[in-house]
């Protein structure tokens, strides 16, 4: 039996998660002894990355969009 036949006795959601914890600490290290840029390339190979990165972009255009309505419209009238 070799080692990747145990590795299958793993179920795949914590195979995930160990994957995702490794990359991530890798990913910790890079951006302390490296740089920013290092850092977020390794995070790119999470298992979540691409859901991360769609996040990420819907964020930043609701926030945009929200911003020019808010700068668009009037303030609310003062009562008295």
């Amino acid at each position: 039996m070799s080692p990747f036949d145990l590795i299958d006795l793993i179920p795949s959601k914590i195979q995930r998660q160990v994957m995702d914890s490794t990359i991530d600490f890798i990913a910790n290290q890079a951006k302390s002894l490296l740089s920013d840029e290092i850092s977020e390339r390794i995070r790119r190979f999470r298992s979540d990355a691409e859901f991360q990165k769609a996040f990420e972009q819907a964020i930043e255009e609701l926030t945009q969009n929200v911003g020019g309505i808010l700068y668009r419209s009037k303030p609310p009238p003062m009562v008295r």
